[in-house]
């Protein structure tokens, strides 16, 4: 089911009639989809990133927890979309990109660009903002 038709199903149903039908998508998840419908390796997306290689796959697996900034790095390495991007933010409790806040513009920017790791740090540092770590 698509977004918007479960948004219209949400408004103008009961929530018991729906909620079965919400998949459950967590971050490994999502995150392995995207990867494949990319063909990239997971080593090549964590050593673009620039993160650590255990971490890394702790990451992609799921037994930790990335913080915002992580998920950004391994979003930016695959050259995702905004969208994706910010499905994986959510999908990590990070909160999506906002336009309205300086580094988040930065940041989206460069996605959109399909900018890497380093080039999104440039843009942040020229511009004075704390870079991707």
């Amino acid at each position: 089911m698509k977004t918007s038709e479960l948004m219209n199903a949400l408004e103008n149903s009961n929530i018991d009639e729906i909620i079965d039908i919400i998949p459950n998508t967590s971050f490994p998840d999502y995150f392995e989809a995207l990867r494949k419908k990319y063909k990239l390796k997971k080593s090549d997306i964590i050593k673009k990133a620039n993160i650590d290689r255990t971490y890394g796959y702790q990451i992609i697996n799921g037994t930790r927890n990335p913080d915002k900034d992580k998920v950004i790095c391994l979003a930016l390495s695959m050259k995702l979309t905004l969208d994706e991007t910010n499905r994986l933010l959510s999908l990590s409790n990070n909160g999506n990109l906002y336009a309205k806040m300086k580094r988040d513009a930065i940041i989206i920017y460069c996605i959109v660009r399909k900018a890497g790791v380093m080039k999104t740090n440039e843009m942040l540092h020229t511009h004075n903002f704390e870079i991707l770590e």
